[in-house]
């Protein structure tokens, strides 16, 4: 199998490439696009039937290490689509 050749760029071609794409990005109506306002995290969802969710977000709860109920994993709306192997 033979090798690829290396690239080397010079300056000037760095240069020349990196104009044009400037020049791409700005061509057009000469308008900056407007970066839209953040609006706060996405509104919670109710966890469907079968669900598994976490009570409190972050850590573990005692009284879910001392139930087992932690090592159920915690899930919601989520479903497997696909598995592979055994």
């Amino acid at each position: 199998m033979r090798a690829l050749p290396s690239l080397r760029l010079t300056r000037p071609a760095v240069a020349a490439i990196a104009l044009v794409a400037v020049a791409l990005q700005t061509s057009g109506s000469g308008a900056v696009a407007a970066v839209a306002p953040y609006d706060g995290p996405t509104p919670g969802v109710a966890c469907d039937k079968g669900s598994l969710p976490e009570q409190t977000q972050g850590r573990v709860p005692l009284a879910d290490v001392t139930s087992g109920r932690a090592a159920l994993g915690y899930s919601c709306n989520t479903k497997m689509v696909s598995h592979i192997g055994s």
